[in-house]
């Protein structure tokens, strides 16, 4: 007997890669796959604040290799698609930098995979997106303004 849950194909499941050991989807995307994201900065290099993962040093080869084991079991957990992406430039902590891509994209022969660049509309000004916000949110509350003194 089958659930609703079972049959259910037009959902997005939200998982970590630690967290999708295991399972398999039609279609996954892996995210952020820039140095420092994947593998993550805490694998290749030690601060003072970093704990050791479970048995290793940070920047150790085995802290390096446990962040491909984890890449390899998010691309192995889709059926039918896979897409990867990385961004050239990200916003961190205020600040705008460009960005790497990460090594274990350079473990991919090249015609397994397919590059699709594309160029993001530049983000509205703060000022718009704050209007549109506050537009959709009166939209929602069927036109309540939250604002004091409004109620």
């Amino acid at each position: 007997e089958e659930s609703e849950e079972d049959t259910a194909t037009d959902r997005v499941t939200l998982t970590t890669m630690h967290g999708a050991k295991g399972l398999e989807f039609p279609v996954v995307f892996v995210v952020g796959l820039e140095e420092g994201l994947m593998p993550h900065v805490r694998s290749m290099s030690e601060r003072a604040s970093d704990a050791p993962a479970q048995g290793h040093e940070p920047g150790d080869a085995s802290s390096l290799e446990e962040e491909r084991r984890l890449f390899y079991v998010a691309v192995t957990r889709a059926r039918d698609a896979l897409f990867m992406s990385r961004t050239k430039v990200r916003s961190m902590r205020g600040k705008t930098t460009a960005r790497v891509p990460s090594r274990f994209l350079d473990d991919i022969a090249p015609e397994l995979y397919r590059v699709r660049e594309e160029n993001a509309p530049r983000p509205p000004e703060a000022a718009m997106t704050k209007a549109s916000v506050a537009n959709l949110l009166a939209a929602l509350s069927g036109g309540f303004d939250p604002s004091p003194g409004k109620r």
